[in-house]
């Protein structure tokens, strides 16, 4: 997901990682997409994740469909059948609101009434094509409010995924809104309220062995 100039953890065991972070108040997990490739996600549960949040789909611009991430329907049987929490994010690249309506639509569709056990989170990452994108901050910021209410209209939920920096440089208007805060470090001093904190991009765990891993404290 997020690639960020900030200072990551070198590869650790993901055990480090639970231990550190496990308490009565947290719930420590994963995010994949197909980049993880074959997962085991029974090995995982065994190592001690509660929860995945995985890739539905991406976009690779705004005048390009949406795909379906080629592992979503495989990932969400195998987490299914294991008994783990599961979340969807879509990588997205709308310019208006039109498009975070559409968006949300989308995964609604792709989802098919099936419920999940955490909000639906946005990931929007095309900043080095902003420009040409001709789009405002405000703009940006409104397009994930309306993929917002398009889902809470609908009995879903969002969330909007994003890093430190952008959280509190960019985006606008979200108070109201649940957050997904990526920052690579020990210990986040980012302020504001956010539900799930992505803390690196380096765990490994056993089930998962083609690449690294995201870790997720709920």
């Amino acid at each position: 997901m997020i690639v960020q100039e900030e200072e990551e953890d070198d590869s650790i065991p993901f055990e480090d990682h639970l231990n550190k972070y496990k308490t009565n108040n947290t719930m420590v997990g994963i995010d994949v997409s197909k980049w993880q490739g074959n997962v085991d996600f029974n090995a995982a549960k065994d190592a001690g994740i509660e929860f995945v949040i995985m890739r539905i789909g991406s976009q690779r611009s705004p005048s390009e469909e949406i795909d379906m991430d080629v592992r979503f329907k495989e990932y969400y049987k195998a987490a299914k059948e294991v008994g783990l929490n599961i979340g969807v994010y879509v990588y997205n690249t709308a310019i208006s609101k039109e498009d975070g309506i559409k968006t949300a639509k989308w995964v609604m569709k792709e989802l098919n009434g099936d419920k999940l056990d955490f909000p639906i989170a946005y990931d929007w990452e095309s900043w080095t094509n902003f420009m040409n994108y001709k789009i405002s901050l405000h703009t940006l910021s409104e397009t994930y409010l309306a993929f917002e209410k398009e889902l809470q209209s609908n009995g879903y939920d969002a969330m909007l995924y994003s890093s430190k920096f952008y959280l509190e440089n960019v985006w606008m208007n979200y108070e109201n809104s649940k957050v997904w805060l990526a920052h690579y470090t020990s210990k986040t001093d980012y302020e504001g309220d956010y539900m799930m904190w992505q803390m690196t991009s380096l765990a490994k765990i056993n089930g998962i062995t083609e690449n690294t891993v995201d870790i997720d404290i709920l």
